[in-house]
């Protein structure tokens, strides 16, 4: 009886080792790689697509980022003054993503899946003066942002209201020089943040008649 046991036990460990074991890489947001899910939580593409950075772009003085899937990046290292520009190689990331979920291919981390997203860097070499231009235009753009929120605030409150955007797009704009970090998203709403999408339109004017071919970003004026 003892040996007809250790056998049954054997059959059974070898049996269960034989079966192949389903593939799953739960994720910080829970979701399993092979699920059926529509749609993978925001933070992961933003945070895929933050994690594409040009060549030498974290030694810079002073980085500018303007947009998500299409991009445009200022940077300087006091000596090169740099216009990168970004696309990706094809269309809709978040439909990307979710294919290699469904084949067990999406990392964990959306960090690693930065890797796996083919895009297309071009660079326009920029003047010290040209920077320093573009780096003025900006910083008083962005002042003129900013004192809205304070030019709103009365109205805000009184009124108990909140505007809701729909069918307009958002321009993420992150602004580094190791001693300020500012991080804005500016409405594609000329009525509201003009100046800054007047800035941001300056700035895909120089990168398309540098690179000889149009810059994708849709600015309402």
């Amino acid at each position: 009886m003892r040996i007809l046991g250790v056998a049954a036990i054997l059959v059974l460990l070898l049996s269960t080792a034989a079966q192949p074991q389903q593939k799953q890489a739960p994720s910080k947001s829970g979701w399993k790689c092979g699920s059926r899910v529509d749609q993978l939580p925001y933070y992961y593409e933003e945070a895929a697509l933050e994690n594409i950075e040009p060549p030498e772009w974290r030694h810079g003085l002073i980085r500018i980022s303007v947009g998500t899937e299409t991009r445009m990046d200022l940077w300087t290292d006091g000596e090169t003054f740099k216009l990168w520009t970004m696309s990706i190689l094809f269309r809709g990331v978040d439909t990307f993503l979710l294919g290699l979920n469904k084949v067990c291919r999406l990392p964990m981390e959306p960090d690693h899946a930065s890797d796996l997203i083919k895009v297309k860097w071009e660079s326009v070499d920029l003047t010290a003066a040209q920077f320093e231009q573009i780096h003025q235009d900006f910083t008083s753009a962005l002042a003129q942002y900013d004192s809205g929120a304070q030019a709103r605030y009365g109205d805000m409150i009184a009124t108990k209201m909140r505007v809701d955007y729909v069918d307009t797009s958002d321009f993420r704009i992150v602004y580094d020089n190791s001693h300020e970090h500012i991080e804005a998203g500016v409405w594609n709403d000329p009525a509201q943040n003009k100046p800054m999408l007047d800035w941001i339109e300056s700035l895909q004017k120089l990168a398309s008649n540098s690179l000889g071919h149009s810059v994708g970003f849709k600015i309402n004026q």
